[in-house]
């Protein structure tokens, strides 16, 4: 009988530890292991402490955003950061004047694949203009269903070269500050919260990448009751050679039409950022594109 009991109690453990074994957990590994392409025409100027950094995203369709890491690592660059697959520039600041730096953008995919990286030199220059240009001026925002819409007016300053537009809290596509051309007076904004009050920031810069105090302006993103949009512009048109591009358009007839957004794919030229217009406008040029390339204008 005590033999039966202890094979009964072997056999209990024994069905038990082989339970045990016989567990498995099962991983699925993604299947993608290619990186993305890397970044195109990245440029680094810098002076008097600051850098700016533009480049052009690459066309993949799983691409998801980039890395930025700069050697030696110093001020906001301190770390490694990541930013979303819209980004096409970023602003460094509390560099040491007279140091050489090396910047890297890898660029990413939904799968986490990160690509070698293209890189890019610059030391930092300290310039005899320390005076930033004027302000913006006219800045007005129109926000509303998680979107905002920014219209300024850039300043007459002969060395001016564009405005760095951030937004507190940071969200959104405005998560991180982004940099605009001189040419550029407007931006849209969305991923916002509905019954938020957000604070926009608009600083301008010049050539020596001196910034202004900056132009502020809050909006409280309101929930409409519209929630239809307007039609589609028709009959559009667009004409390119000679690395530029012509666009006309019709707009739709709606009574509440207000504008419309461009932007194009690859992103380049004058078109890096999408620009918004006035209902008024039905063309747009567009400059600084590449013989050859094929893009899709939106």
């Amino acid at each position: 009988m005590r033999k039966l009991k202890w094979l009964a109690a072997f056999l209990i453990v024994a069905t038990l530890f082989g339970g045990i074994l016989g567990c498995k957990h099962e991983v699925k590994i993604p299947s993608d292991k290619t990186a993305p392409a890397d970044v195109t025409e990245l440029t680094v100027e810098a002076a008097n402490g600051n850098a700016v950094l533009s480049w052009t995203n690459p066309a993949d369709k799983d691409f998801a955003g980039v890395q930025i890491s700069m050697s030696p690592a110093e001020g906001t660059l301190k770390n490694a950061i990541s930013l979303g697959k819209d980004v096409v520039s970023f602003d460094v600041s509390g560099l040491t004047i007279g140091t050489e730096y090396t910047f890297t953008v890898k660029a990413f995919d939904t799968s986490s694949n990160y690509s070698e990286g293209a890189e890019a030199k610059a030391t930092v220059a300290d310039t005899s203009d320390k005076k930033a240009p004027a302000d913006v001026t006219e800045l007005t925002v129109t926000a509303s269903n998680g979107n905002a819409v920014l219209n300024w007016k850039n300043p007459a300053d002969t060395d001016f070269a564009g405005v760095q537009v951030a937004m507190s809290p940071a969200e959104g596509t405005l998560k991180n500050a982004v940099v605009l051309g001189k040419e550029v007076t407007s931006l849209d904004v969305s991923g916002l919260t509905v019954g938020t009050e957000y604070t926009f920031t608009v600083k301008t810069f010049d050539e020596s990448l001196n910034y202004s105090e900056g132009t502020e302006e809050k909006a409280t993103v309101a929930d409409t009751s519209d929630k239809t949009a307007p039609a589609n512009v028709t009959s559009l048109t667009v004409t390119a050679s000679n690395g530029n591009a012509v666009l006309s358009w019709k707009n739709p007839a709606d009574t509440d039409f207000a504008g419309v957004q461009i932007s194009m794919s690859p992103a380049k030229g004058t078109l890096k950022n999408a620009v918004s217009f006035g209902k008024d406008v039905t063309s747009l040029d567009v400059s600084g594109l590449t013989v050859g390339t094929e893009y899709t204008f939106t």
